[in-house]
């Protein structure tokens, strides 16, 4: 099994770009049936974001190529695609 504690986003696009989403607690979503996961962001560049899940053992399954999507409660502040992975270990 292989399982990810980071990523990196690409083509993100925000919902409100003027939003601050700094302090706010945020949650991750891969896949739609998914638990979303607790998570932090960090905005790199060109429209990329690197996603850090805060649970230990970190999300089953990421894959090049799947959207993403943050959200804050029930607020979606924005998504993009899966580019890779850089935390990547066999359970």
């Amino acid at each position: 099994m292989l399982w990810s504690r980071e990523l990196i986003a690409k083509k993100w696009k925000w919902i409100d770009e003027d939003d601050d989403w700094r302090g706010l607690d945020l949650v991750a979503q891969i896949r739609h049936r998914e638990t979303p996961m607790e998570c932090t962001l960090e905005v790199l560049w060109n429209g990329r974001i690197k996603v850090r899940f805060k649970d230990e053992k970190g999300v089953y399954g990421v894959t090049p190529g799947q959207a993403i999507a943050v959200w804050s409660g029930e607020r979606c502040l924005g998504g993009g695609f899966i580019e890779k992975s850089t935390d990547i270990r066999s359970a």
